[in-house]
């Protein structure tokens, strides 16, 4: 069975790596519970998702090849630890002294009134906080020191 719960910034998850194409995405998870397209102007944007806990990008600036990943289940684990459902400063706690003070932006909207994003940039991770607790972990892949070349993990 796929590892759908160990978090790897930079890398991806399991031993799914960034990089990886649609269709070894889909031989790694199953078949997708749903797929859907997104177009701006040139660019297309592909989403898989499987339940309501797992999705991933491909972007054709990518070539299409995984280069974000998001999960909101309870299982997923980053650092040796499950975060999803804990309280935003239970969260920091552990974070912060690994991969130091995150960048954090209220996104709140009417629908969704106490939501926070809390950005690790150097490491392309971003923790999403509903009314406190974290409710999702999302995370792309690397860039070099120029920060215009993708890293592609190997």
């Amino acid at each position: 069975m796929a590892d759908i719960s160990s978090v790897r910034p930079g890398v991806g998850i399991g031993e799914l790596k960034f990089g990886a194409s649609i269709e070894e995405a889909e031989a790694y998870f199953g078949a997708p519970d749903d797929r859907d397209e997104s177009k701006l102007g040139d660019d297309t944007t592909v989403r898989l998702l499987w339940g309501d806990d797992l999705a991933c990008w491909f972007d054709s600036d990518d070539d299409f090849r995984l280069g974000s990943i998001q999960v909101e289940h309870s299982d997923a684990v980053l650092s040796g630890h499950r975060l999803i459902g804990h309280r935003r400063a239970d969260v920091f706690e552990l974070l912060v002294p690994l991969f130091g003070e995150p960048e954090l932006e209220d996104m709140s909207v009417i629908e969704r009134p106490d939501y926070w994003l809390a950005n690790f940039d150097s490491l392309s991770l971003n923790l999403w906080f509903e009314n406190g607790l974290l409710a999702s972990i999302q995370w792309g892949y690397l860039f070099d020191h120029s920060g215009d070349n993708p890293v592609w993990p190997t």
